[in-house]
């Protein structure tokens, strides 16, 4: 059985975790700032507000993703089939976050411009390179998506690490004498 695909996936899925949870610190501290600086301005829009409320939303969105991430990872590394629906489900959060939150983010950098604050929006795209974004916020996870997807991932979630064949493992089961007679 070829172990390198579900290795890649679990190796990846927790590159891309470790990503989600430094993003999650990074977007609450994002909403922190704001919050404080743009204190009062809530009255003239209530777009700043929902800035503030989508941030954390989006924090949350990316803690959902690396533990996920890092759960389906590890019980991947671990011949776990969970882990497997794990990986999907938070690559499936992680790129819809990321894509929606570069939207988002978007179009709020014309409010921001609007009241002469234009420091204050740059400071959301400043955090880390956007190369960095788009390698470890879309492009790691797509890879990873990818990878958990196809059918070496799942036959090595239901082998185990074993490294035998699903149909083996349950043919050797169901009579262990196959199992002196192949040994």
């Amino acid at each position: 059985m070829n172990r390198a695909i579900p290795m890649a996936a679990g190796i990846l899925a927790l590159v891309a975790g470790a990503y989600q949870a430094w993003c999650t610190s990074q977007l609450l501290h994002a909403a922190s700032t704001y919050s404080d600086s743009l204190r009062g301005l809530e009255f003239y829009t209530t777009s700043f507000h929902s800035f503030v409320v989508w941030l954390t939303t989006e924090a949350a969105a990316s803690a959902v993703a690396a533990l996920t991430l890092i759960l389906g990872g590890g019980m991947v590394l671990a011949g776990k089939s969970l882990g497997r629906g794990l990986i999907i489900v938070g690559c499936v959060v992680a790129v819809a976050h990321t894509c929606a939150g570069w939207v988002i983010a978007t179009n709020m950098l014309h409010w921001f411009a609007e009241i002469g604050a234009n420091d204050y929006g740059s400071l959301w795209f400043n955090m880390p390179s956007r190369l960095a974004i788009v390698l470890l916020a879309l492009v790691v996870p797509v890879i990873t998506l990818i990878l958990a997807l196809l059918p070496a991932t799942r036959r090595w979630g239901r082998a185990g690490l074993t490294g035998a064949p699903a149909a083996e493992t349950g043919a050797a089961q169901a009579d262990p004498a196959q199992t002196a007679e192949t040994d």
